[in-house]
């Protein structure tokens, strides 16, 4: 039996650019610990199947805490596109939903 995922897509806002800069970002360089703070506003953009014409707004508030890769030498690598070794992500929103 095949199943359908209905979906409601939520975009960020309040930033510039498609990778907007967190308001508080620290690494410490000996371990290579990454936090992340960043926190904005989101907009609901509709939906599919029973989402779909769905609208709102929200809050959001963003932290990330991870192991950064490192390079030969033992210093941190300062790649963004370096695969961190760990982490964890966690997203608190709040918001309203008006659903068709």
């Amino acid at each position: 039996m095949a199943r359908t995922l209905d979906l409601l897509p939520v975009a960020r806002q309040g930033a510039s650019g498609p990778n907007p800069r967190p308001r508080n970002a620290r690494l410490t360089n000996k371990t290579c610990l990454l936090q992340i703070t960043e926190k904005g506003t989101f907009k609901i953009t509709g939906g599919t199947g029973r989402y779909k014409g769905a609208s709102g707004t929200g809050t959001y508030l963003m932290n990330l805490i991870g192991i950064g890769a490192k390079l030969k030498s033992g210093a941190c690598n300062p790649s963004q596109s370096a695969v961190p070794v760990a982490w964890h992500q966690e997203i608190n929103a709040v918001g309203s939903v008006k659903l068709p």
